[in-house]
């Protein structure tokens, strides 16, 4: 987030959309907001004493993990390095702290980074001016979180501006840190231990020394923040970098022409498509002039106007807020299943794995198959099955990228029966069976963190055995200690039954699974609008179940759900025959829009895990004949959707 003096800007981009704005020194500590045309909301407070004229400098984020941004605002220069924390619509909702001490008056910058993946933003300070670069990180109450580190030197005094950003995939921001005035234009970026990361560079010519302002968004959807970088005085050119050794430049311009007026910037998604537009504000000597630019368009600039009087000379500082809430952490996820021994323990694996958490994904199912030789069969066996050092080495692999776990073991007839309609001769021989196979990944899912333990996967004959799943999962609460769900199919079985609707053990478990491979349409070519009706239809029927059968206080997920990508697989999404079939990315695609733009409106659904992140077990690895009808959206066109709602818009 930028930190920085003059007026500031924050769009809101629901129903509510509004613009915050803060004078800069000279002006009263007030924050007001308008709506994105410049018209006055008539939401206004003040953020520190009204006889107070250094302004303020502020930023935005989740600081206590409620779901709601909040405006972390900071004394500008001749205050009191006191820092408040503003909920989104402007009530006081933390006190807040001294950042440095109470006798320093050269203004507090202001950051706010998740450092430690915890979905909830810390707080980061530097001075604006006045003393040394020192660099402090601390939650809500005023407590740092780690120790405090230099930035630039102690002899350098002209103060820093702050963003944050994830640059190397690891679901931690770094902290991106640009000298004040009197510095040169350097940009260095930290971890939040202090540790300097390798690439650190001069934004401008070494010759500038009017201090610069930073920003951090991804602007490409290539899973990682890049770097926006403006002059804050003299000509407001503006570049926004590529996180490499190489300092690729994406793009630059000066905002404002050849006024010498400098600038403010930010990156930030205002209109929902997934990519970072630039904000940029007219720096301290220029009108309080808000310009957008598209970086999805050519960075076209899309809108342009006037926060205040066009005679002030104060600028603009600029910065996002979202006007949304979730009530539950959605769960960003992915199907990872296992075909063979050895694929979750390999190179291979580990570079997959990778790939994944770059398009924003944070949860990934692991699937380990058993098997029975036939439907009648009661036991339940090992069978190419990955090993269990395979299993470790994943679970270990996905937590070092910053990601969770879903442990989702089942099993399958190796006669070809769908395990839906599995008739053993005795039940109480099956489920013995059953109970040793489940139970050992349990303890592995123990042994290592995983955070939630699917108990079955779409057993519909056997789901009225209902006292043998309550000591199923009774057994598997006396293993493992984190959340339960059950993987239930989205319908019954014909003359087996079954399906989520007729699941009894739901209030055994923490959260309602269903398998959603609904029909959408009879269409081989729909219509997208098509699409998202009957994803609504879908949703609609799901919560009016959900509340008739008194299950309002459970939140329910899709721990499997996916697309092919051949054409009219919305017609029989569960179909993995791919013999003849046509490939269609954009109808894979389209799939995956309508259930996103669905998915996220509803309050009470947590999250999905989309099949397959393809590997070399899976049939439609990328290398294999049938990658381009198969379920993985990896290379394709789907991709890119996954990007922008996991990256950007949830």
């Amino acid at each position: 987030m930028i930190c920085s003096l003059g007026f500031a800007l924050f769009f809101i981009t629901k129903a509510d959309a509004a613009v915050i704005s803060a004078a800069g020194p000279g002006g009263g500590p007030q924050l007001r907001y308008f709506n994105t045309s410049g018209d006055a909301t008539g939401t206004q407070f003040f953020a520190f004493n009204e006889a107070f004229h250094g302004g303020v400098d502020f930023a935005v984020g989740d600081v206590d993990g409620d779901g709601w941004e909040e405006v972390v605002v900071g004394a500008g220069k001749g205050g009191g390095p006191q820092v408040r924390i503003f909920s989104h619509t402007g009530e006081l909702k933390y006190d807040g702290f001294f950042a440095f001490e109470e006798d320093f008056h050269g203004g507090v910058s202001v950051a706010t980074a998740d450092i430690d993946n915890d979905d909830r933003d810390e707080i980061v300070v530097g001075p604006l001016s006045g003393k040394a670069s020192q660099i402090k990180i601390f939650d809500q109450w005023g407590t740092e979180q780690t120790s405090s580190f230099v930035a630039f030197g102690e002899d350098f005094t002209g103060g820093v501006s702050l963003a944050a950003g994830d640059i190397d995939f690891d679901h931690r921001d770094e902290i991106f840190i640009g000298a004040g005035e009197g510095g040169g234009p350097q940009i260095r970026i930290f971890e939040a231990d202090g540790t300097v990361k390798p690439f650190q560079f001069f934004a401008f010519s070494e010759d500038y020394h009017g201090g610069v302002n930073v920003a951090g968004g991804d602007v490409d959807l290539d899973g990682k923040a890049e770097i926006g970088v403006c002059q804050r005085n003299e000509q407001a050119w503006c570049k926004i970098y590529r996180y490499n050794m190489d300092k690729i430049i994406l793009n630059e311009w000066k905002a404002y022409g050849d006024f010498e007026v400098g600038a403010d910037i930010d990156l930030a998604d205002t209109d929902g498509d997934g990519y970072a537009e630039v904000i940029t504000g007219a720096g301290e000597t220029g009108a309080p002039h808000v310009e957008i630019w598209d970086s999805n368009n050519n960075y076209e600039r899309t809108s342009s106007f006037y926060a205040f009087s066009e005679a002030f000379r104060g600028g603009v500082n600029v910065s996002y807020i979202r006007d949304n809430k979730r009530e539950y952490s959605f769960m960003k996820g992915m199907s990872y299943p296992g075909y063979d021994e050895d694929v979750y323990g390999g190179a291979i694996s580990d570079g997959l794995l990778e790939e994944l958490s770059r398009t924003g994904n944070e949860w990934v199912s692991l699937v380990p198959v058993w098997v029975q030789q036939d439907k009648y069969s009661t036991n339940i066996y090992r069978y190419y099955t990955a090993t269990d050092e395979s299993v470790r080495h994943a679970i270990d692999k996905i937590h070092a990228l910053g990601m969770k776990v879903l442990m989702k073991p089942y099993i399958d007839p190796l006669d070809g029966t769908w395990r839906a309609e599995i008739e053993p001769a005795s039940w109480s021989a099956w489920f013995s069976s059953y109970q040793s196979f489940i139970n050992h990944y349990a303890a592995i899912a123990e042994e290592k963190d995983v955070e939630m333990f699917s108990i079955g996967v779409e057993y519909n004959s056997s789901e009225s055995q209902v006292n043998e799943w309550r000591q199923t999962i009774q057994g598997i609460r006396e293993r493992y200690s984190g959340l339960l769900t059950y993987s239930a199919n989205f319908t019954g079985a014909s003359g087996y039954g079954g399906g989520y609707q007729a699941v009894q053990f739901w209030n055994d478990l923490d959260y309602i699974g269903i398998d959603a491979y609904y029909v959408l349409t009879d269409e081989n070519d729909p219509l997208l609008a098509d699409l998202k009706a009957s994803w609504n239809n879908h949703f609609n029927g799901i919560e009016s179940w959900r509340e008739r059968e008194g299950y309002a206080d459970k939140q329910i997920i899709f721990p499997e759900v996916g697309y092919s990508s051949y054409q009219g697989d919305n017609t029989e999404p569960w179909n993995y025959d791919y013999n003849g079939k046509v490939p269609d990315w954009q109808e894979q695609a389209d799939c995956y829009e309508a259930l996103f733009s669905e998915a996220i409106e509803r309050p009470w659904f947590s999250g999905m895990f989309f099949w397959l992140w393809d590997n070399p077990s899976t049939d439609d690895y990328i290398t294999y004949p049938h990658y381009d009808v198969g379920f993985t959206p990896r290379g394709k066109t789907a991709e890119w959707v996954l990007r922008k709602y996991y990256l950007s818009i949830i």
